[in-house]
């Protein structure tokens, strides 16, 4: 498939520099397009692959362009361009409506005739699902829940009772959404169970990755807004509110009843603390340890960087001893301010 670099333009409403008519077959990094590809440069520090770059036209700020000679696309935000770009790359799934013999549906489903059930696939009773909406093989939905339009469910999802989905939703291989949440209580010793009694509910536009889980309410449900993007791996828990548009990277964890705000950002292996509220725009770096309510939009970090081994033993081995050294610290500031005191009385 080629595509000429006009249509490419137009599609990412760019400003082009160059031959319309080029075709271009693909999209591809810097340092390893070919002729007759496409790809783009976001930074200056990657000055050095756009000089030495085969590809055939890049996509750039009018800022860099004035690094390059050849055929452009001039944009403001190059990486989002790229995004747009690829989707007209993107290859057909080959998804056709229709329900495979294989598939079990439970009493009272509503499913439309443009739906597409793959192999396997169980459904519960009272199950909704809107035009076009897909899902893949051995994927199991359970009692009460509803897809709307345009949702796409991986193969091997396991959406458990009482989880909605709004429209033009993506879940990912393995991810389980509404199982229960981790609530017990303490009966002299032992784990008494708290039934889970909430469902989860899911806004338009969500991306929730592979082999994540978002449990379903103790009371009420879990809910996560509109344009959320979930990576794999993520752990969300029970009454968890995500706020819209929202980015959480892989291996994060978020306890019960936590609220974060929309806009944020969550890097690998964030950790947040239960009962917690983080406001709107909050980036956590990552392997952040969130303990307390974050109010103020802003960056926060927490953890230590990596370093090399026997500085980072060095390190520990002060750290151990920080909660003395801070007390011998303040035991010279008290002697310091009682000298003082006698100098001035002297």
């Amino acid at each position: 498939m080629a595509i000429r670099l006009v249509e490419i333009a137009q599609h990412v409403q760019a400003t082009l520099q160059g031959d319309a008519e080029l075709q271009i077959s693909a999209i591809a990094a810097l340092s390893s397009a070919l002729a007759g590809e496409l790809s783009f440069i976001v930074e200056p520090k990657y000055l050095a692959n756009l000089k030495t770059t085969k590809a055939s036209a890049v996509i750039m700020t009018r800022e860099l362009s004035a690094h390059w000679v050849g055929n452009a696309l001039l944009v403001d935000d190059p990486y989002l361009a790229y995004a747009k770009a690829a989707e007209l790359f993107k290859k057909p799934t080959g998804i056709t409506s229709g329900i495979h013999d294989s598939v079990s549906i439970g009493a009272n489903c509503q499913i439309d005739p443009s739906a597409s059930i793959a192999a396997n696939v169980v459904l519960g009773d009272r199950v909704t699902l809107g035009k076009n909406v897909s899902i893949g093989a051995n994927t199991v939905v359970g009692n009460d829940c509803s897809l709307a339009a345009n949702c796409e469910l991986k193969a091997n999802v396991t959406l458990c009772d009482s989880v909605t989905l709004g429209k033009a939703c993506i879940v990912h291989n393995g991810a389980v959404l509404g199982c229960d949440g981790f609530g017990n209580a303490n009966d002299h010793g032992r784990w008494y169970k708290i039934p889970q009694l909430g469902g989860v509910r899911i806004g338009n536009d969500v991306e929730i990755g592979a082999n994540s889980t978002i449990d379903c309410g103790a009371l009420g449900d879990t809910i996560i807004e509109d344009g959320v993007r979930i990576d794999n791996l993520v752990q969300i828990a029970h009454n968890v509110s995500i706020g819209a548009h929202t980015a959480i990277a892989a291996c994060c964890g978020i306890s019960g009843s936590t609220k974060i705000g929309r806009h944020c950002m969550l890097a690998g292996q964030v950790g947040i603390a239960g009962h917690l509220e983080i406001c709107d725009k909050v980036i956590l770096t990552g392997k952040a340890m969130v303990t307390r309510s974050i109010t103020k939009p802003g960056i926060y970090s927490s953890g230590t960087g990596i370093m090399d081994n026997t500085a980072w033993r060095k390190s520990i081995v002060h750290f151990r001893n920080l909660d003395k050294l801070v007390k011998k610290i303040k035991q010279l500031q008290k002697n310091s301010e009682v000298n003082d005191e006698l100098a001035i009385r002297c």
